[in-house]
């Protein structure tokens, strides 16, 4: 493992407006009593509010996209202390800063933008997710079994575990390059690359019962890497002719290959800090922990080239450098 030396982006002294927490509880009261419902709209509701009343907001969120998009694929953003807020104040300050990534997508079933990352009781049969249990989650991609997965996502600390719950993280082009360094990795890469693999979507997703499965290759040029090694296997157990030889060699090598990879970076997320991810060129995971109560919020942002347009346009205007 390396220890985490960066990046991180430290906010000091950073206050929040009383007028701009006004703004944000109505707009929460809002959407409690369902006034306002449609995540298009509140997404373009936060972010006029942070332009009109904390354009420092809207800086930052520039140069996390800016870190994003760069080698290193992902950002720690501390110091911002959002997490001192009841819910759903502290949501909405979330969003409010996410909103400047990209634009939001919904979790199927919760019909909602924040996706609760805690331990939960399940009252059905379905097969809980990574972000139900208190287990390790060995390293994937989020929405592995998208056609299109999001680019972006963000975690929000708001109580860390004690102990255990650490964040792992490993660069996929880092990861394929040193697959590249023996014969055996190269054939390997050429299947994950020219053969299709199956994904499952997780029950909790599409709900008990169901089974939604999707075709694609775990390395291409977007996401750089699609990987979730528990969809695999469950979409093989469903569908038995998909897994070949070729396919078992490579997914049973690739898995080994991951474990032993030495190049993973750990760190530990306290509370109220955030972590951002490239989502299509970096890996993630997260060690075991017990304790009930660990509760981080997860969002999943998609990037497109309308805002991206504008973020290159506010740079140039603001000459922010990464």
């Amino acid at each position: 493992m390396q220890c985490l030396e960066h990046p991180v982006l430290d906010i000091n002294k950073f206050t929040l407006p009383a007028k701009f927490l006004t703004e944000i509880s109505w707009l929460a009261q809002e959407i409690s009593e369902n006034r306002m419902n449609d995540w298009s709209a509140i997404q373009s509701r936060l972010k006029t509010i942070v332009q009109e009343k904390i354009p420092r907001l809207e800086e930052l969120g520039i140069q996390i996209v800016q870190r994003l998009n760069s080698e290193q694929g992902f950002v720690i953003v501390k110091g911002l202390s959002f997490h001192l807020y009841k819910r759903p104040i502290a949501d909405y300050l979330y969003l409010s800063l996410a909103a400047h990534l990209g634009k939001f997508t919904v979790h199927s079933n919760s019909k909602n933008v924040i996706w609760d990352v805690t331990p939960r009781p399940l009252l059905n049969q379905r097969k809980p997710t990574f972000s139900e249990l208190d287990a390790e989650a060995p390293l994937h991609i989020d929405s592995a079994f998208r056609h299109k997965p999001e680019e972006y996502f963000g975690l929000f600390a708001i109580k860390s575990a004690k102990e255990g719950g650490n964040s792992i993280i490993v660069k996929a082009n880092d990861l394929i390059q040193s697959l590249q360094s023996s014969s055996f990795g190269v054939q390997c890469l050429r299947i994950l690359r020219e053969q299709n693999f199956p994904f499952q979507v997780p029950s909790a997703f599409v709900g008990a019962g169901k089974s939604n499965i999707i075709l694609a290759p775990i390395v291409a040029d977007k996401p750089l890497i699609r990987f979730r090694l528990d969809t695999i296997e469950a979409s093989f157990k469903c569908y038995p002719e998909l897994a070949t030889p070729a396919r078992l060699w490579a997914l049973g090598y690739f898995e080994r290959f991951i474990k032993s990879y030495e190049n993973k970076i750990e760190f530990k997320l306290t509370d109220g800090d955030m972590v951002f991810v490239n989502n299509h060129k970096v890996l993630h995971g997260r060690t075991a922990f017990s304790q009930n109560d660990r509760l981080l919020l997860r969002v999943r942002i998609e990037q497109n080239s309308q805002d991206t347009s504008e973020i290159q346009n506010l740079n140039q205007k603001m000459k922010v450098i990464a």
